[in-house]
């Protein structure tokens, strides 16, 4: 892990992650193009990485670089399997940092559940991707910038489905 990552803990009754410092600027991590663009060696930004974009996450002198993961997908489906790296549900038993999922799974130690009743308190339930979740989320807990890189969401199901939903949010 990198030594600019955010020290949090995991409160798995109330689905909360405590930072031990309040950042107020959120770089969403993805996998295209403009991913080599987030400010992973800014300490004054969150990182928070999506699925199995592992690579995007890693700074120059290779240290894994984020601060929150979101794995929403069921890893037991066929689609998920083909699309992520090879180890990677292994990978995420050893996350070292909270992982956000569904259905109150457990899959690694600071495993926690995405928090949809606390965000749909402040607005309607209008997600198509992670990215949606991941900015909805990030509205809930105050962040005042919130940045999305390597989410061009230009084609085929990604325009039509989730670019709307993520620009609603936004």
């Amino acid at each position: 892990c990198s030594p600019l990552n955010q020290i949090c803990r995991v409160q798995w009754a109330s689905r909360a992650v405590v930072p031990k410092h309040r950042r107020t600027k959120v770089a969403i991590v993805g996998a295209g193009p403009s991913g080599v663009d987030a400010p992973l060696m800014d300490r004054s930004w969150e990182i928070w990485g999506v699925n199995g974009c592992i690579g995007w996450c890693l700074t120059k002198d290779g240290y894994f670089r984020a601060d929150r993961w979101f794995e929403l997908h069921d890893l037991d489906e066929r689609v998920c399997r083909k699309r992520r790296p090879s180890g990677y549900v292994k990978w995420l038993k050893h996350m070292p940092v909270p992982l956000y999922q569904f259905h109150g799974r457990r899959d690694a130690k600071l495993s926690v559940q995405y928090p949809l009743e606390r965000v749909l308190t402040i607005g309607p339930d209008y997600f198509g991707c992670t990215f949606a979740y991941q900015v909805a989320l990030a509205i809930t807990e105050g962040f005042r910038t919130i940045a999305l890189y390597g989410a061009a969401l230009n084609y085929g199901r990604e325009a039509l489905v989730e670019r709307p939903t993520v620009e609603r949010w936004l």
